[in-house]
């Protein structure tokens, strides 16, 4: 996996080296134009003419000026100024400019300006982006549109981040500090922007048990002036001060009996709240939810706050709840 990614960024580095150094001659004669070179063999393809049609090779296409049609090899698309249609390699695309239509890679994808798509096995980076980027790491100074990976970073978005980690400068970035029907303390972290991910840690001081629950959401996020409603879905595993940690290497066995051994309960949550700006970055909120509990044989290990408003079906209880929080960012 190594030696084609050096490959490619060998190749894309070394040519736009060149493609920079000849973009600053300004001054051809028609001679000069007429005479430009088009070496086009199977494992590579060197061009200066411009408004180049489509490039295909074994190894990679290179192009001094502007792409017409599309670059497709294994290995590596250059393309000095505008591609208007589709680079597409198993290793690297890098155009210079403007992309107008997509850049599909199994590695990495490199752009000054995309409308259109980036597709990549691991990474996109792009200045501007007036679509959609597809990646394990999604990187955009500005993108209209969608990011959509593990991991997605943009200046400014307008449109949504969907991932594991998602940060934007306009967006959304906060802790909340809350507390729910069962008693239980949480902090939430939420990154994201019209679309959100959230982490939560919670802790139950006064019980003899000690229950605290480990967690990771999703949810939608409206801002109404000062006002914002949210809607989330959450998971959490419940724990408490009888789990025993030493047998937690038995998750690691395919045998759900040894899974079962490890006291815990799992928990999902669905919650629609409505928050109120007091300050910049200072907000409260509150909201209902409704909540599942699977026990997985070992009985609730958080208790819901009536027993007439739990529905009990063996090993499944759920009940309606609240929330009440303070937040802190934005």
């Amino acid at each position: 996996m190594k030696l084609p990614i050096i490959l490619s960024l060998f190749i894309t580095l070394t040519f736009s080296a060149g493609a920079n150094e000849n973009t600053d001659k300004n001054s051809e004669t028609s001679d000069t134009i007429s005479s430009r070179i088009n070496q086009d063999t199977w494992y590579y393809n060197y061009s200066e003419q411009f408004d180049q049609p489509t490039q295909t090779s074994l190894l990679f296409n290179f192009s001094r000026e502007n792409v017409k049609g599309s670059q497709i090899s294994i290995f590596t698309n250059f393309a000095n100024k505008n591609v208007k249609n589709i680079q597409l390699a198993w290793g690297v695309n890098h155009t210079n400019k403007q992309v107008d239509g997509a850049q599909i890679s199994g590695i990495l994808n490199i752009a000054h300006q995309v409308d259109g798509f980036q597709l990549a096995g691991e990474i996109n980076f792009a200045k501007k982006v007036d679509g959609w980027q597809v990646a394990n790491i999604n990187m955009a100074d500005t993108i209209k549109g969608v990011q959509l990976g593990l991991f997605n970073f943009a200046n400014h978005i307008d449109g949504s981040t969907i991932g594991f980690f998602n940060y934007s400068k306009n967006g959304l970035l906060h802790l909340d500090i809350l507390t729910s029907e069962s008693g239980m303390n949480m902090l939430k972290f939420a990154t994201g922007k019209t679309f959100f991910t959230s982490y939560t840690l919670g802790y139950t001081f006064d019980s003899e048990t000690n229950p605290y629950r480990i967690g990771m959401g999703f949810g939608y996020h409206k801002d109404m002036n000062k006002l914002f409603f949210e809607g989330e879905f959450n998971g959490s595993l419940i724990l408490d001060n009888q789990t025993k940690w030493s047998k937690v290497e038995d998750l690691c066995d395919n045998s759900q009996k040894h899974c079962k051994e490890i006291r815990h309960n799992s928990l999902y949550s669905l919650s629609a709240r409505l928050g109120w700006e007091l300050f910049s970055n200072l907000s409260l909120f509150g909201g209902l939810n409704y909540n599942w509990l699977d026990t997985d044989e070992h009985g609730p290990l958080m208790n819901p706050w009536s027993d007439r408003m739990t529905a009990d079906y063996n090993d499944f209880h759920s009940w309606p709840g609240f929330e009440l929080g303070v937040r802190i960012g934005r």
